[in-house]
């Protein structure tokens, strides 16, 4: 069973001052076939960044794309909106024309074991995603960190979906109320549960993805304790790397036509058999 490719989309302000976390985790942990970095606004060392890392795993495939949007008439906070919602347009784009299984991730998270795990366990799903259904709220009800995406027709329509929800939308939490509500209405979808187990913010040893939302990255010990391990690991691989890499950067495509669905399916919990 393979790993899936990995997909992180952020703006360059974000990926300087996180990236530095999450993908050096992969590349020790568990490396993947092929990590696809989405940048929006990217900073000048953006590209000596991801050479640093492609240097450390020659076997691993690095693409990345950049891209920049006209942002000023927008405030700070539909900015930083705006930077949530677009990766996952991206992600539609990247999952349609990559023909692969996907997984999106934070770009404030630690991978510490082999992500083989999803493949595996997921292999009968269509989506994983972090689930919480008791929520009252329909923002609180799933968390957008991370999904694993197998690529098939249906997933991609659920992708479609929520393409079409995100467009031009500058509003906060609009990501996971997207999500949500493409999740109910993609008739068919098989999804599953992305629970603690594979996705934590607790930081539990057992825990194959400790994500650090809000302060906790950088208040936590343990979370501290352990990207600051995996950072001197990464360093002293780097320097001793031979200094050759071959980048690739795809130029982003057209987004496709996003097509709105004549029915609705009810998003019960029984959708996870239980």
């Amino acid at each position: 069973m393979k790993r899936p490719t990995l997909f992180i989309g952020c703006d360059g302000l974000y990926f300087n001052d996180e990236a530095e976390i999450p993908v050096p985790s992969l590349l020790i942990n568990s490396p993947p076939p092929c990590i696809f970095l989405s940048i929006c606004h990217p900073q000048p060392d953006c590209a000596e960044k991801i050479r640093q890392w492609q240097i450390l795993a020659p076997e691993v495939t690095i693409e990345y794309e950049t891209y920049t949007r006209d942002l000023t008439a927008l405030s700070a906070n539909e900015k930083k909106a705006f930077f949530a919602n677009y990766r996952f347009i991206r992600l539609h784009e990247f999952v349609r024309r990559s023909a692969k299984d996907v997984f999106f991730l934070d770009v404030d998270s630690l991978v510490r074991n082999d992500l083989t795990q999803l493949s595996q366990h997921f292999a009968n799903s269509d989506i994983a995603i972090r689930l919480r259904l008791d929520s009252k709220k329909i923002k609180f009800k799933l968390l957008a960190g991370g999904i694993y995406i197998q690529h098939n027709a249906i997933s991609l329509a659920f992708l479609n979906r929520l393409a079409k929800r995100l467009h031009n939308n500058q509003r906060w939490f609009a990501d996971q109320i997207a999500l949500y509500h493409s999740l109910r209405w993609t008739r068919g979808l098989r999804i599953s549960d992305l629970n603690q187990t594979y996705f934590d913010w607790e930081f539990e040893d057992h825990a194959l993805i400790w994500t650090g939302k809000g302060e906790r990255k950088f208040t936590n010990a343990k979370y501290v304790s352990y990207a600051e391990q995996l950072l001197t690991q990464f360093r002293t691989q780097s320097a001793n790397a031979p200094h050759q890499a071959i980048l690739t950067k795809p130029q982003p495509e057209p987004l496709v036509n996003i097509w709105r669905p004549a029915y609705m399916l009810k998003f019960f919990k029984t959708i996870l058999g239980k």
